[in-house]
């Protein structure tokens, strides 16, 4: 249990922590630091609290047993490699005010197979590096598989406004 005095979790806090399995970060956590729960392969759940404004590069990178993670609407930032290889996520929902998927965010999600994306999103790596070509993203009411290469490209036309 993390106490609800810590206000930020810093680099690397529970990095290769196998005994992890459900994770609630308190109310009082604001800042979650890169790598912060990175190997950490036996989490399946986690609750990140309204508040929390950033999920840095690689904080739940390999958490390959990682299936429900709740992300607030106060997040803005999804760091490169946030969800890198963690297998067992089925769905995640992007939060309004996510301007930028960075590269690797979501490669290696093998069971990924849908994430939403706000109307916010403006920048998108190319080629879909981003993401697994299983991956159905929905983004302006529209779905995009990006296994189709024809849809990938016009995803990321649509998100650059071109």
């Amino acid at each position: 249990t993390i106490p609800d005095s810590v206000t930020t979790i810093g680099y690397g806090a529970f990095s290769y922590y196998k005994r992890l399995t459900n994770v609630t970060i308190p109310d009082s956590v604001k800042t979650i630091g890169e790598g912060a729960f990175s190997c950490c392969s036996k989490i399946k759940s986690i609750y990140i609290p309204d508040g929390v404004t950033s999920i840095e590069m690689y904080t739940f990178n390999s958490c390959g047993n990682l299936k429900e993670i709740r992300i607030p609407d106060s997040v803005q930032n999804i760091g490169a490699g946030a969800f890198q290889t963690c297998r067992s996520l089925e769905e995640i929902h992007i939060p309004y005010g996510v301007t930028t998927i960075y590269t690797d965010t979501f490669r290696g999600c093998t069971n990924l197979k849908t994430i939403t994306l706000p109307d916010t999103v403006t920048d998108v790596p190319p080629a879909g590096s981003a993401f697994d070509e299983n991956t159905v993203i929905i983004y302006k009411g529209k779905a995009y598989r990006m296994s189709d290469y024809k849809e990938m490209s016009q995803f990321e036309r649509t998100v650059w406004g071109l």
